[in-house]
């Protein structure tokens, strides 16, 4: 009998010292970013009807707070392989020059719009969104 006894105990103990194992391992989720907060912002593209592209329009994306238009159209890049081209020659402003393989030149450009009302170019690496905001990204030309 006393051997029973002793296997059971033995037994109770590893699972004692394994819930405790694994209960010390999960740790603060502050220590791990667990606790990051994400907002919602929708981005649509508009491509020039000459390039015969399917815009993007309302594509809903669920990102860390405080992030900025750049980080933005960089995300959607990398998730859905669309190549983005950014002049960086001016490091304070950096502005896109190519969306999907359409290229502004010299008298066109690629510029955002936030919300309907706010236009910027150059600001983009800076210009930090909110929840909710509607990102469009418009092909301009004369």
């Amino acid at each position: 009998m006393k051997h029973v006894n002793t296997k059971k105990m033995t037994a109770l103990a590893l699972a004692f010292l394994l819930i405790l194992s694994l209960s010390s391992c999960g740790g603060d989720p502050s220590d791990d970013g667990s606790d990051v907060n994400t907002i919602n912002v929708t981005m649509s593209i508009l491509y020039p009807e000459s390039q015969q592209k399917e815009n993007l329009i309302d594509y809903s994306m669920q990102i860390q707070e405080d992030a900025t238009v750049m980080q933005i159209l960089e995300s959607y890049s990398n998730q859905e392989g669309v190549n983005i081209e950014v002049n960086t020659s001016d490091a304070d402003a950096p502005y896109v020059t190519s969306i999907n393989d359409v290229n502004a030149d010299g008298t066109s450009q690629w510029v955002c719009e936030m919300n309907g009302k706010k236009k910027i170019t150059k600001e983009i690496s800076e210009y930090e969104v909110k929840d909710g905001d509607k990102i469009v990204w418009k092909y301009e030309a004369p």
